[in-house]
């Protein structure tokens, strides 16, 4: 696996953290 790939691969993973966590709060509060 080459840095390239592994840093999308991080980038891609926060972006999905925080779409769920925005998610999670969107249905908390309603």
């Amino acid at each position: 696996m080459s840095n390239e790939s592994k840093y999308t691969l991080q980038i891609w993973g926060r972006i999905t953290l925080i779409i769920l966590l925005a998610a999670l709060t969107y249905f908390i509060n309603f």
